[in-house]
């Protein structure tokens, strides 16, 4: 039965042969090896070495540095960015057409969107949600709606977190604009902002990059 071991290996061949005691081979097989040297009369020293063991792979003396992520081309807003609205602009001069106000007010809806400090109401959602709430409310319209007492529960309709409220008055023949940064939680301001100008297109738009750079340092205090 020894033999029956050995059916189909080089060993079994050799006792098959005569060339191996049968019971060194049965030890060989199980050992893997015959450290001694076999030997008969009739044949030669026969020697059985193990099967080699495969190659380990190499190992990289430096570690392997972890993949980079790359960021993304387009960075949009975080969910945690504050929503910001901007109110209708108080012309406390009652020099300035609406028409005027209305593109300061969108200018610097632009500005403040540009910086991605805040996610910016867009003006036509704001009108849309304005008269919404003014028919809900059953009042004929939200003029003269400067004060906070008026802004601050328009912003909480517009699902804002912070609401910028500015005004224009006359110093001598200079046009000053001044903002101010409303928290709609607090109900408190946490920055503001004022520039000259004269009231025509090129002041606007300087007027507008002046103040939403002093408006957004002062918010990241």
């Amino acid at each position: 039965m020894a033999t029956n071991v050995l059916l189909g290996t080089p060993l079994g061949h050799a006792v098959r042969q005569g060339q191996v005691d049968v019971n060194l081979a049965v030890d060989a097989s199980v050992r893997g090896v015959l450290k001694q040297p076999m030997s008969t009369s009739r044949f030669p020293t026969v020697w059985f070495a193990p099967a080699p063991e495969p190659p380990k792979p190499a190992v990289s003396a430096e570690p392997v540095a972890p993949a980079k992520v790359l960021p993304s081309v387009v960075q949009r807003a975080s969910d945690e960015t504050p929503i910001l609205a901007v109110m209708d602009i108080h012309d406390e001069s009652g020099q300035l057409s609406p028409g005027l106000l209305d593109a300061l007010a969108n200018l610097l809806r632009l500005e403040l969107a540009k910086t991605r400090a805040y996610r910016v109401v867009e003006r036509g959602r704001q009108e849309e949600l304005t008269r919404k709430a003014i028919k809900e409310q059953k009042k004929e319209s939200h003029k003269a709606c400067y004060d906070q007492s008026c802004q601050i529960p328009l912003g909480k309709t517009l699902a804002a977190d912070t609401i910028l409220a500015c005004s224009v008055t006359t110093l001598g023949p200079t046009y000053l604009l001044g903002c101010r940064l409303i928290d709609l939680t607090s109900e408190t301001s946490f920055g503001a902002g004022l520039a000259e100008c004269t009231m025509d297109a090129a002041s606007l738009v300087a007027v507008a990059g002046k103040l939403v750079e002093q408006l957004v340092d002062k918010g990241r205090d």
